[in-house]
């Protein structure tokens, strides 16, 4: 078990391990998952630092992907949307593109796949 004390260093080694993978010069994109739960909360969070401290030289095409299931809280959709929009003012994206889905309301699952009603 990690004591308190050892939280910042676990930190710092997870931010340079992210670091380093981000200035690697390739320029494939990066797909992040994002719940809004405190685990992806802290994943994109050190990727918003990484990217900001990289700066605007260093880029390369990142994917926040969440996923609406038509059961979460509408306090947890506002959160989740909320939340990319500062990803995108904070790491200098302003016009970054969004696309909301979410699956079809018309739509019932049967054992097979899926059938409209």
């Amino acid at each position: 078990m990690t004591s308190s004390n050892d939280v910042p260093a676990h930190l710092g080694a997870v931010f340079d391990t992210i670091r380093t993978a981000f200035l690697e010069p390739d320029t494939e994109p990066w797909i992040v998952a994002y719940s809004g739960g405190k685990d992806s909360t802290l994943l994109l969070h050190l990727v918003w630092e990484v990217v900001v401290a990289a700066g605007p030289a260093r880029r390369r095409p990142i994917y926040v992907v969440s996923n609406d299931t038509l059961v979460e809280s509408p306090l947890v959709i506002g959160h989740l949307r909320r939340s990319l929009d500062v990803f995108g003012y904070r790491v200098g994206r302003k016009k970054s593109t969004k696309r909301y889905a979410g699956p079809s309301t018309t739509c019932r699952y049967v054992k097979y796949g899926a059938q409209e009603r």
